[in-house]
């Protein structure tokens, strides 16, 4: 597979990304894991945009350590919800 990537802002991002959705364990359990091996494969073939939000649990904890090594060379979109009570982390740490 060749990865494809569309250029928009002076990004070049891949076509394909990696969303963390999974690791909220809303589809039942979760390996951990096997989750950071996937992501270190996806990186491998090209994908460079990987999505996560603050509401699924630890996935921004366990992307950002999954993708130090290679942090500089991707993308991370997040999305943020507003709690009653909760101040959100918008720092760039978080991922």
């Amino acid at each position: 597979m060749i990865m494809k990537y569309r250029k928009h802002k002076g990004l070049e991002i891949s076509e394909v990304g990696v969303g963390t959705y999974s690791l909220s364990g809303v589809y039942g359990s979760k390996d951990i894991e096997e989750f950071r091996r996937m992501i270190k494969r996806a990186f491998k073939l090209g994908v460079n945009f990987f999505d996560t939000a603050e509401g699924y649990g630890d996935a921004e904890k366990i992307l950002g350590k999954t993708v130090e090594s290679f942090r500089e060379e991707i993308i991370i979109a997040t999305k943020v919800g507003l709690r009653k009570g909760y101040e959100p982390n918008l720092s760039r740490k978080m991922c």
